[in-house]
């Protein structure tokens, strides 16, 4: 399996056709090899996994534009048979049965500060914090498929100090939102999860380093792995 670096990323979901899982490595071809840079016209590779045949392969269906930057270290959002990467103020989707990409582009209104992509309630949505106005947070859903179907449905604001900020991890499936409260002073972090219309925020009982606590969704399967 090939190693994630610099300019690449990963996705995992299951084709809604086939219910064959997928697993879509992304990487740049013009990275730097041993001091010599690399040209090529499609910036991008996609290499995609299938559980059924047990090997990569690559994916010739249209390529992300060679402007976008992957590798950023965001996760994926999968939902409704696609794969969504948030790479600066562009969602690029990828369709597990065409394996086709897309782009979505964010409005001035939606690109903030900080902008997260996640899932709630079976849907995309963006979480944007802006710091500049003490530390709010806004949550968009999207209903339609594109970027004017982004609609803000509350703001709120969690908490601020000056030696620490909340970070959007997650939607729980009641509509909390987790997020780790990190601690510049120690390096440090906690899960917290936020009412956002109490603007509420409950530890979870879980701590660790401010820049390897993370959180993931999961979803239950009857998918057998040995088939």
């Amino acid at each position: 399996m090939p190693s994630k670096g610099d300019g690449t990323d990963f996705g995992f979901g299951v084709c809604p056709v086939t219910c064959d899982p997928k697993i879509v490595y992304i990487h740049d071809t013009r990275k730097k090899l041993k001091g010599v840079s690399v040209s090529c016209s499609n910036r991008w590779q996609v290499e995609v996994f299938t559980l059924s045949s047990g090997v990569w392969r690559s994916s010739y269906g249209n390529l992300p534009g060679n402007s976008v930057e992957f590798g950023c270290g965001d996760p994926s959002v999968t939902i409704d048979g696609s794969i969504n990467w948030l790479v600066g103020n562009v969602i690029i989707s990828f369709d597990l049965s065409t394996e086709e990409f897309k782009e979505i582009r964010l409005s001035n209104e939606l690109y903030t500060d900080y902008l997260f992509l996640l899932k709630l309630n079976d849907s995309l949505a963006l979480v944007s914090v802006n710091l500049k106005r003490e530390d709010i947070c806004k949550v968009w859903m999207m209903e339609n498929g594109d970027s004017g179907s982004f609609i803000n449905r509350f703001t709120f604001k969690p908490y601020k100090s000056v030696a620490k900020l909340c970070v959007p991890l997650e939607f729980r499936r009641s509509g909390e939102l987790v997020m780790k409260m990190i601690d510049w002073r120690h390096d440090s972090a906690v899960v917290v999860a936020c009412t956002p219309f109490s603007e509420q925020l409950n530890e979870v009982g879980i701590k660790g380093w401010s820049t390897t606590l993370s959180v993931s969704p999961y979803t239950e399967s009857l998918l057998l792995l040995d088939r």
